[in-house]
C-alpha cells in the first residue's frame, strides 16, 4: 500500500489552516478596529465556527451554478 505524499501534504496543510488561520482572524480584527478581543479557547472555536458556516454556506450557493 502506497502513501500518496499529496494527500498527506493537503491534510497537514488543511490542520494547520484550521488552527492558525482564526488566531489571523482575531489579530487582525483586533488592529483594524481595536477590539480588543483576547485569545481564547472559545474565541478561537467560535472563529472556527464561522469559518465552517460560511465555507458550507458558499459551497451549497455555487452548487447548482452553471458554466455557460
Amino acid at each position: 500500500m502506497e502513501i500518496d505524499s499529496n494527500k498527506i501534504t493537503a491534510v497537514v496543510l488543511g490542520l494547520i489552516g484550521i488552527i492558525v488561520f482564526p488566531l489571523g482572524i482575531i489579530w487582525s480584527l483586533n488592529n483594524l478596529f481595536s477590539l480588543q478581543i483576547q485569545y481564547t479557547f472559545f474565541n478561537w472555536l467560535s472563529i472556527v465556527f464561522i469559518q465552517i458556516y460560511i465555507q458550507i454556506i458558499l459551497k451549497a450557493s455555487f452548487i447548482g451554478a452553471s458554466k455557460k
